[in-house]
């Protein structure tokens, strides 16, 4: 996870040598490793993170608009979102589908602010990765990272940076 955080070709990178003997085809391991992730999502258990839950249902009962840009695909989300009710409290969703160009460009987060956020309120935004958050700065949205305080992506991410190690420290805040 934390190779695929930092860049998307990176995984391709570091395993790509492991795997040649067996299969030299970049594709066609990335479409197996796409099978398989979809099969053990539908198969263990999904909870949200900690935290997830209470901040979901507290938009929700706000009524204050919330989407997911995320860079998986439609299948997935769609699968995730049947596995993890609570995800349905979120009206708007852009997957990879909806949008050309992935985070670090601002692409996704530009299209949801244009097609949801007609009413100039501000914005924020919640990031899991780096390149998600380098995303979210380059927009009018205020940038949330949330990962644990360990993370290595902290020690490269840009100054100032907003994060919390969980959305639960955020649901503390007086």
């Amino acid at each position: 996870c934390q190779i695929a955080h930092k860049d998307s070709n990176a995984l391709q990178c570091a395993l790509l040598p492991l795997l040649q003997a067996k299969e030299a085809d970049w594709q066609k391991l990335y479409q197996q490793k796409s099978q398989f992730l979809m099969q053990l999502l539908a198969s263990v258990a999904l909870a949200p993170l900690p935290g997830v839950s209470a901040l979901l249902q507290a938009l929700h009962r706000e009524k204050i608009k919330s989407c997911v840009v995320t860079h998986s695909t439609k299948a997935l989300v769609t699968l995730i979102r049947q596995r993890l009710a609570v995800l349905n409290l979120i009206p708007y969703w852009l997957t990879r589908e909806d949008y050309q160009v992935a985070k670090p460009a601002p692409d996704g987060y530009l299209k949801a602010i244009a097609l949801y956020a007609a009413d100039k309120r501000p914005i924020i935004g919640f990031e899991d990765s780096l390149k998600g958050w380098q995303a979210l700065a380059a927009t009018p949205a205020l940038p949330v990272l949330i990962c644990p305080d360990c993370h290595p992506q902290l020690a490269v991410a840009q100054k100032p940076l907003l994060h919390f190690n969980s959305f639960l420290a955020i649901n503390n805040l007086p």
